[in-house]
């Protein structure tokens, strides 16, 4: 049968842009290679080393896009804090699966799609943190006084893993959901003001 997307082999260059062989492209059939075609560009910047390695050196780069590995971190988490605190982390969402779906490093083109990706990345994370059943294992303390979502998880986790190993592990959620405050206040001037890595 003909190949589907996921059996083309893709790198990303120095210049941020995907590169493939123009001999995957020619295995697929004329809709598909249409497609590819009112995508393409000016070639620009190197062929990913990825990518050569896989085709020249045959040599696959044994790593995995991190959105294929989100619904599985997720659920991770949640098994860890049922078995260390006899409850899960994450309350179930009614569109959890659509979300996840669409979270994927692709969709940030741009400033503005980036700070759409994070806003959903935050509505699997730091909207669906039980932030009671977290206050109730680890209630307010002089150090964490806060008691949003993930103030109360680093309560929890400060409980097990210390104050600074709490932090640090928080810090990725923490940054998540200030680009998410990005996309509800884009067009105040301290963010159309603000320039993120490659955007303009």
């Amino acid at each position: 049968g003909e190949p589907g997307y996921s059996s083309i082999h893709f790198g990303i260059n120095e210049a941020g842009l995907i590169n493939v062989y123009a001999r995957d492209v020619a295995r697929l059939s004329e809709w598909h290679r249409r497609i590819w075609a009112g995508r393409n560009l000016y070639p620009n910047g190197r062929l990913s080393a990825e990518l050569g390695r896989a085709h020249v050196e045959g040599r696959v780069a044994d790593t995995t896009a991190p959105e294929a590995r989100t619904a599985e971190a997720l659920i991770a988490i949640d098994a860890a804090a049922q078995a260390n605190w006899g409850f899960p982390v994450f309350r179930p969402h009614n569109i959890q699966d659509r979300i996840l779906a669409t979270v994927h490093r692709f969709r940030a083109t741009n400033r503005d799609s980036l700070l759409e990706l994070a806003k959903d990345v935050a509505r699997l994370t730091a909207d669906r943190v039980d932030a009671d059943a977290l206050k109730a294992f680890a209630p307010v303390t002089p150090e964490l006084r806060g008691t949003g979502s993930l103030k109360s998880l680093e309560r929890a986790l400060a409980k097990h893993e210390g104050a600074a190993q709490a932090r640090a592990l928080m810090g990725p959620l923490a940054g998540i959901y200030d680009l998410r405050v990005g996309a509800a206040l884009r067009s105040s001037p301290k963010y159309t003001s603000s320039r993120l890595a490659g955007t303009a």
